[in-house]
């Protein structure tokens, strides 16, 4: 029963972050599956949960985006119609990111150089997560509000994106209703697991 909770929660999860990486939603599928299986035959923590987080997915685009030619102009990565080669080389670039990413851990563990995270303060770490927290749910806005935009890696870029597609009249009110209803009933649940 366990599995299949967790199933439910990591497909969604996948997804949305691989949106926030600025991925197609089929690689957040591979980056939620993959690690649990590797990490299951060579980990060696039972508790530790391996995977994509939406931290790590918006350092990926803040850090990516300006490195491919043209990425800035793919508003959607599952459907990038005409730019389909630059959403190519972006998905090209992340992988190659990963690899990077996976030596890079590999040595770390080798060397036993995890003592050097102690020399990051608490409050630099919070204010990073904190910020990092803010700029997602404002880039999650415009899926309730229905209005689309290119995504912006900073939260006043997506303020300013949201409030220009309001005053645009592009709102779209059926998105909006059924997106409230959404947050009204999980809310409700919350607070009838409570009693």
């Amino acid at each position: 029963m366990a599995g299949i909770a967790v199933g439910f929660t990591v497909v969604p999860q996948g997804m949305s972050y691989a949106n926030i990486a600025g991925l197609p939603a089929v690689m957040g599928l591979y980056g939620a599956f993959l690690p649990v299986l590797i990490y299951s035959v060579f980990g060696s923590c039972r508790q530790l949960g391996v995977g994509p987080v939406a931290v790590t997915s918006g350092l990926i685009y803040s850090g990516l985006e300006g490195l491919v030619p043209g990425y800035d102009k793919v508003s959607n990565p599952n459907e990038p119609g005409d730019l389909a080669g630059v959403q190519e080389a972006y998905n090209k670039t992340v992988i190659q990111l990963a690899f990077l990413v996976a030596c890079l851990y590999t040595a770390v563990g080798a060397l036993r150089l995890g003592f050097l995270i102690r020399f990051l303060s608490h409050p630099v770490i919070t204010g990073f997560t904190s910020g990092a927290a803010l700029t997602i749910a404002a880039g999650q806005i415009k899926y309730l509000l229905g209005v689309s935009y290119k995504k912006q890696d900073t939260l006043q870029g997506e303020l300013y994106n949201i409030i220009q597609q309001l005053i645009a009249g592009k709102f779209v009110w059926q998105e909006f209703v059924m997106g409230l209803m959404i947050l009204l009933f999980l809310t409700s649940l919350k607070f009838l697991h409570r009693r």
